[in-house]
């Protein structure tokens, strides 16, 4: 007897795996009627596989980023250091003496982050996008007066400028400053709030 209550036991659970593990439809040990079988296995891959996908693409933007660190300090030490690095004029010391640093070949400081966003954000808003400008978003179509010393050659002028638009924000590639002038009016919040610069 007791045998048989643990065949019987084990028949029911042989048919409720075979149930769970078949692949189309099944019919009901009782009721004789086709039921379709759910698959955990099946139910997990469509619930985690897309958010999966999500995670990698999360990763693979945050990875593309450009960050002041990773990609516009080691681009500024090559291109720019030489007339704005530690031994350049701050802001308003070159602001005073303009020619005399002008003669010696020296723009304002910008060698730490917190000095080189000064001149994206504020007080100088605008002056890296003026300066680095290819020219696409000048109404004369001339490039900025810096643009040529992002390469030597076409190709990687381009590509440098890139990477300073895409760290200060494609949205907020603007030529304006902080306060009107002349028919450009001043930056608004809202095209300083797209600004990206990120560490």
């Amino acid at each position: 007897m007791g045998a048989c209550c643990a065949r019987g036991g084990l028949d029911r659970q042989m048919r409720r795996a075979a149930i769970f593990r078949c692949n189309l439809h099944t019919i009901h040990p009782k009721r004789h009627i086709p039921i379709p079988v759910v698959h955990v296995e099946e139910i997990m891959l469509k619930a985690i596989v897309p958010s999966i996908i999500g995670l990698a693409l999360a990763g693979s933007a945050l990875a593309s980023d450009v960050t002041y660190r990773k990609d516009i300090r080691p681009l500024w030490d090559a291109k720019c250091s030489a007339c704005h690095g530690a031994k350049s004029p701050y802001l308003g010391e070159f602001l005073e003496n303009t020619d005399k640093y002008k003669k010696m070949s020296k723009g304002p400081r910008m060698d730490t982050y917190a000095d080189l966003i000064i001149f994206v954000g504020w007080p100088d808003t605008g002056a890296i996008m003026r300066r680095l400008d290819d020219g696409k978003n000048t109404k004369d179509g001339k490039p900025g007066n810096m643009y040529q010393y992002l390469g030597k050659t076409a190709e990687e002028r381009q590509k440098n400028f890139e990477v300073f638009k895409d760290w200060v924000g494609e949205d907020a590639w603007t030529h304006k400053r902080w306060d009107t002038k002349g028919d450009m009016p001043g930056v608004t919040k809202e095209e300083l709030s797209k600004m990206k610069v990120k560490y």
